[in-house]
């Protein structure tokens, strides 16, 4: 398990490369994330669940919530 707090403080200063299985489909993605208000469009957002991260998708330009078990990996990107 990752340390969630760790991931939102990286989001919050930048973009970073998550990579989860999805519980929709089962298959694994590969997608950069953010909570930078300079790529929200201002937008904030507080991560009040514990087991879920919510991020913006920085390519599609849309939220995502990722539930916290289904985290392969991730690294800061910028």
């Amino acid at each position: 398990m990752f340390d969630l707090n760790k991931i939102r403080t990286a989001m919050e200063q930048g973009i970073i490369l998550m990579k989860y299985t999805s519980l929709m489909s089962g298959d694994t993605s590969e997608r950069e994330f953010t909570l930078k208000p300079e790529y929200t469009n201002g937008m904030v957002v507080k991560n009040e669940i514990a087991e879920k991260l919510v991020c913006y998708d920085v390519e599609f330009q849309k939220w995502a919530d990722i539930e916290s078990t289904t985290i392969i990996s991730w690294k800061t990107v910028e």
